[in-house]
C-alpha cells in the first residue's frame, strides 16, 4: 500500500519512530526480506536520486542493496551503484539496529570525487597502518607471553596449587588478555573504513588514540609525543577517523625524517576572533625540518623525498580537512630546528565541564 503519515509514525519493534520528524536521509528496512519499510522525505528523494523505486512503500529493496547490507557488519559505511545509473552517483549508507527485526539505515548520495577520496584515504590508512605493525607486534609479545606462561603453570601444576595461586594466575591472564583485546582493537579500529560524516569529536580521546597508536614506534627509536589542549578546544565537527589518520600521518612523518631521538608537540587551541568557532591543532617537532626548496611542494601529489612511498600521505590529508570545512598548512617556523603543521577544523559544541589542560 502507498506510505502514508501514519506508517511513517508506525511502531517498529517496541520502538516509536517517528520518520517525518527526522530531518536527515533514513530509512527502515525489515532485516528478514529487505523490505523498505518506511522512510524520511529526504531518504525517499536520495534513494529516487541514486535509482532505487519509493513511490510506494512497504516495497523490496533492490536485490544487489539488501545484500550489500547483509554482507557487512551493522555500522560499517558502504558505497552502492544502482544498475544502470551513472557511476558519477552512489548511495553511501550505514545500517544501524533496530530491535531484533529491522535496521535503521543512514544515507547520502556521495559523487565520484568523494568516493575517489574515500577509497585514497582507506589506502593511505592501511599504509599507517602497515608502518606501525612491526612495533606493535613487539608490544603484543609481552601480554602473549605472561598468557603462555601462566597456561602453562596451570595446565601443569593444577593440583598443586593453593586456590589463592590459582587466582593470582588466572587475574594474570585475564590482564594480560586485556592489554592483547586493547592492541588489536584499536590497529583494527583505524585500519577499517570508518564513517566521514561530521560528529562531534572530542579532542581529547583522539589525542588518546592517536598516544595509542605512535606509542611503539615512539617508544622503539627514542621519541617523544606530548599533547595538550587549551580551554575551549573540547572537541571538533569532523570524522574522528579522517582526523586520527591526518594527525598519525604527521607524527609517523616527523619520526620517520629525524635522524635521532625528537619531540613532536600536539597541541589544540580555540582560534580566537573567529566569526565561526574553529580549532587549531598544531603539530610542532624539533626534528631536521624542511627544506626550504621543499616546503613548496610537500602537498603537490606524488612528490616525496622518501625511497618508498607513494607521496599522496600530506595532499589526501589537507584534501580530507577541506572536505571537513578546515584546511591543513606548513607553517614557517623560528630560527628552532623542526617542522610545523596546522589542522585547522569546525569546532564541535561547547563542553563546560571540560577544563582543558597539558598531558604528557
Amino acid at each position: 500500500m502507498p506510505v502514508t503519515e501514519d506508517a511513517r509514525a508506525s511502531a517498529w519493534d517496541g520502538r516509536r519512530v517517528q520518520l517525518d520528524r527526522l530531518g536527515l536521509a533514513a530509512a527502515v528496512v525489515d532485516w528478514a526480506d529487505g523490505t523498505l519499510v518506511g522512510a524520511t522525505d529526504v531518504g525517499l528523494r536520495v534513494l529516487r536520486r541514486v535509482g532505487v523505486a519509493t513511490h510506494e512503500l512497504p516495497r523490496p529493496l533492490p536485490p544487489e542493496l539488501f545484500d550489500l547490507l547483509r554482507s557487512a557488519p551493522l555500522g560499517e559505511p558502504l558505497e552502492w551503484n544502482a544498475p544502470g545509473v551513472s557511476e558519477d552517483v552512489c548511495l553511501g549508507c550505514t545500517g544501524y539496529p533496530l530491535g531484533p527485526d529491522h535496521v535503521f539505515v543512514v544515507m547520502r548520495e556521495l559523487s565520484r570525487q568523494h568516493r575517489e577520496l574515500s577509497r585514497r584515504l582507506h589506502r593511505q590508512r592501511l599504509e599507517i597502518t602497515g608502518r606501525l605493525v612491526a612495533s606493535i607486534v613487539h608490544d603484543l609479545r609481552a601480554p602473549l607471553a605472561s598468557m603462555v606462561f601462566n597456561a602453562e603453570a596451570l595446565s601443569g601444576r593444577v593440583a598443586e596449587l593453593a586456590p589463592v595461586q590459582i587466582e593470582e594466575v588466572v587475574d594474570d591472564l585475564a590482564v594480560a588478555a586485556r592489554r592483547l583485546r586493547v592492541t588489536v582493537d584499536g590497529l583494527l579500529g583505524f585500519a577499517r573504513l570508518g564513517p566521514r560524516d561530521r560528529v562531534q569529536a572530542s579532542i581529547d580521546e583522539v589525542f588518546e588514540r592517536i598516544s595509542g597508536l605512535v606509542r611503539p614506534i615512539f617508544r622503539a627509536r627514542g621519541h617523544v609525543l606530548t599533547v595538550a589542549r587549551g580551554p575551549g578546544a573540547t572537541s571538533v565537527a569532523a570524522s574522528p577517523l579522517v582526523v586520527e589518520q591526518i594527525l598519525a600521518n604527521l607524527a609517523l612523518n616527523a619520526s620517520e625524517a629525524a635522524g635521532g631521538p625528537i619531540t613532536v608537540a600536539m597541541e589544540a587551541r580555540a582560534v580566537p576572533g573567529s566569526a565561526r568557532p574553529r580549532i587549531r591543532i598544531r603539530v610542532r617537532d624539533d626534528g631536521p625540518g624542511i627544506a626550504g626548496e621543499v616546503r613548496p611542494h610537500v602537498f603537490q601529489p606524488f612528490f616525496t623525498t622518501k625511497d618508498t612511498g607513494t607521496g599522496l600521505g600530506l595532499t589526501t590529508a589537507r584534501e580530507a580537512a577541506r572536505e571537513l570545512g578546515g584546511d591543513l598548512r606548513l607553517e614557517p617556523v623560528d630560527a628552532a630546528p623542526g617542522a610545523c603543521f596546522t589542522l585547522e577544523l569546525p569546532a564541535g559544541p561547547p563542553d563546560e565541564r571540560a577544563s582543558g589542560g597539558d598531558r604528557p
